[in-house]
C-alpha cells in the first residue's frame, strides 16, 4: 500500500470524530520503528491539513542507560517533522510482585493523559503483530471473549480521551518496509531482546515460529480478535439491558446491585451481570475465582446478615438485600472527630457551612430553620452515638433505640458512625439529613 493511501485512511478515520477542530492529537512517541513511522505519517498529514493540532510526547521511563539518548533522538526528529515535542520523565514502580511491563505501561499512559484534555485523541503505534501478542497473552491468562477481543482500533479511555491505533491492520514487516522506503531513522530498544518479559518472549521465540508455519497467522489472529469483539459487544448490549433491572439508587453509593430475583438466574448470567455492575461503577473486575467466591457469599448469606469481602483492591458489602462495591483504597476507616460549632450567630458568619475532615461539607441552615433554638445556645456535632440511645424522630409517634432507627432507615452499618449528630446546649437535636428530634421540631409532625 502506498504512503498516500495510508495517510488518506488515517485522515478519513480522524474526520469521523465530530468536532475534530477542537481536539488535539497526541502521539505516544518512543522513537522505535513503529512510532517513528506513525510520527512521519502525521508530519505528512499535517502538511496537507495544517489546521490539525498534533503533538509528539516522549516518555522517559529511566529504565535504560540509553533513555536520555533516545529522548534526544526523538526531539531532533520532531524538529525535522516540524511537530511540537514534549518529553516527560516518570518513575516506574518496581518490586518482586510487580510486573515491570505493566507498571511501565501504567506510568506511561498516566503521563500521556496528563498532556491531554477530554475529547483529545491519543495515537499509539500498535500493529498487527502486537495484536497477535495480545491475543496469545489473553489465551495464556485464560480470558474470555473480552480479553480475546484484543486491542480495538478506536476506544474511549480515561478522561474521555479517544485512543486511536492507525497501524493496527499493518504487519510489522509492512511498517519496516515503509521505514526503509522513506529512510526513516529510528532507535532500537535494547530491552526488546530480553525475553524474560512476556511480550518479548512471544515476539522473539513464539511468533516467528508460528509465522514460519502459518504465514498469515497475524492476519487471522486479528480477524479472531475482531470477531470476539463483535460477540462481546452483542453480549454487553444484552447484559446492559438485564443489569438495569438490578441497579438501584442509594445515598451511600453511586449505584447498588439489588439481589431480588438474582438467585433465580443461572451462574453464568450472575457472573455477567455482576461484572457489568462492577464495570458500570468503574472499579477493577475480580477474577473468575474471586467472582464466584463473592457470589457465593452474598447470595448464600442469611437475609439479615451483613457481608464484607475484600479482593484485589475491591471491597464488596451486602446489606438488606443490596450489594455495595467500593475501591478499598478509597475507604476511610477513621472515625470523624466531634466539632464545636459555637452559637448560631457564629455559625451564620460561616454561612451555616461546616467542613468535615473527610471532605464533606454540611449545610445546616435548613435544619436550624426547623429547630426551636436560642441564638446563644452552643452547637456541636458528634459522631458514633451508642446504639441504645433513645431517639424520637419528627416523623414517628413513638421513640425508638438508635440501632433500630438505623435499620428502619436502611443506613448501612459502615455509614452509621459517619452520620453527623447535631447537639444544641448538650442535647441531641438532629441526625443531619435524616431527622430532627420531635421535641425540637417547630414546623410540625410529618407523618
Amino acid at each position: 500500500m502506498a504512503l498516500k493511501t495510508y495517510i488518506e485512511e488515517v485522515w478519513q478515520t480522524l474526520q469521523s470524530f465530530s468536532g475534530l477542530e477542537n481536539r488535539s492529537l497526541v502521539l505516544g512517541y518512543s522513537g522505535g520503528v513503529d512510532s517513528e513511522v506513525l510520527a512521519f505519517l502525521l508530519s505528512q498529514l499535517k502538511q496537507s491539513q495544517p489546521q490539525l493540532s498534533v503533538k509528539l510526547v516522549y516518555i522517559n521511563h529511566g529504565l535504560s542507560c540509553f533513555a536520555d539518548d533516545w529522548q534526544k533522538h526523538c526531539e531532533q526528529r520532531a524538529i525535522q517533522y516540524q511537530l511540537p515535542f514534549v518529553a516527560k520523565s516518570v518513575k516506574v514502580k518496581q518490586g518482586s510482585r510487580l510486573s515491570l511491563e505493566a507498571e511501565a505501561r501504567k506510568a506511561r499512559y498516566q503521563a500521556l493523559l496528563e498532556e491531554m484534555h477530554s475529547g483529545d485523541i491519543l495515537l499509539t503505534a500498535h500493529h498487527q503483530d502486537d495484536q497477535l501478542e495480545t491475543l496469545l497473552l489473553a489465551l495464556k491468562r485464560g480470558q474470555g471473549p473480552k480479553g480475546l477481543s484484543g486491542m480495538a482500533p478506536v476506544q474511549v479511555i480515561e478522561k474521555e480521551v479517544i485512543q486511536y491505533r492507525p497501524l493496527l491492520n499493518l504487519s510489522k514487516s509492512a511498517i519496516q518496509e515503509l521505514a526503509q522506503q522513506h529512510k526513516i531513522s529510528h532507535i532500537e530498544d535494547d530491552s526488546n531482546q530480553d525475553d524474560s518479559f512476556d511480550r518479548n518472549f512471544l515476539r522473539l521465540n513464539i511468533i516467528p515460529a508460528l509465522k514460519k508455519r502459518w504465514t498469515s497467522i497475524a492476519t487471522t489472529g486479528s480477524r479472531t480478535a475482531e470477531l470476539c469483539g463483535e460477540q462481546q459487544a452483542l453480549l454487553d448490549e444484552v447484559v446492559g439491558e438485564k443489569l438495569t433491572s438490578y441497579l438501584a439508587d442509594s445515598p451511600y453509593a453511586e449505584k447498588v446491585l439489588t439481589l431480588a430475583g438474582f438467585n433465580e438466574l443461572s451462574r453464568p448470567w450472575q457472573r455477567q451481570i455482576f461484572r457489568a455492575f462492577i464495570a458500570f461503577i468503574k472499579l477493577p473486575i475480580p477474577s473468575r475465582v474471586q467472582l464466584d467466591e463473592i457470589l457465593d457469599q452474598v447470595l448464600n448469606a442469611k437475609s439479615d446478615a451483613s457481608v464484607e469481602l475484600n479482593v484485589s483492591g475491591l471491597t464488596i458489602r451486602r446489606y438488606q438485600g443490596q450489594v455495595f462495591a467500593f475501591a478499598s483504597a478509597q475507604l476511610d476507616n477513621k472515625l470523624p472527630q466531634s466539632i464545636v460549632l459555637g452559637t448560631q450567630a457564629e455559625l451564620a458568619e460561616k454561612d451555616y457551612q461546616v467542613a468535615l475532615a473527610d471532605g464533606r461539607v454540611l449545610q445546616l441552615s435548613e435544619i436550624l430553620n426547623q429547630v426551636q433554638l436560642s441564638e446563644s445556645a452552643p452547637l456541636s456535632i458528634r459522631f458514633n452515638l451508642a446504639g441504645s440511645t433513645q431517639c424520637h424522630p419528627h416523623f414517628r409517634h413513638k421513640s425508638r433505640a438508635l440501632k433500630k432507627l438505623w435499620q428502619e432507615l436502611k443506613v448501612p452499618p459502615w455509614e452509621r458512625a459517619k452520620v453527623p449528630m447535631l447537639f444544641i446546649n448538650g442535647k441531641f437535636v438532629s441526625a443531619v439529613n435524616l431527622w430532627i428530634e420531635k421535641d425540637y421540631f417547630k414546623v410540625g409532625v410529618v407523618e
